[in-house]
């Protein structure tokens, strides 16, 4: 297996898997940290909601990203 080609110039992004027993509502440090370091508002963060069987996870997801400051 080979890893996908990058574009010159660009950095190579990475693939962080979260869920499960962080703290989505009341003390969300974990997701704030992880925003912090994918870049804040100049993040670019993928939602892939495969292991919920709760059919608005991604959303939910999208809304606290957003609410934490990501782009």
């Amino acid at each position: 297996m080979s890893p996908s080609p990058v574009v010159e110039d660009t950095d190579r992004g990475w693939i962080v898997p979260i869920g499960g027993a962080e703290e989505k509502v009341n003390d969300p440090d974990i997701l704030r940290r992880f925003v912090k370091c994918a870049g804040g508002e100049d993040s670019r963060i993928a939602i892939i909601p495969t292991a919920s069987s709760l059919e608005d996870t991604g959303d939910r997801y999208v809304e606290i990203f957003e609410s934490l400051g990501a782009g």
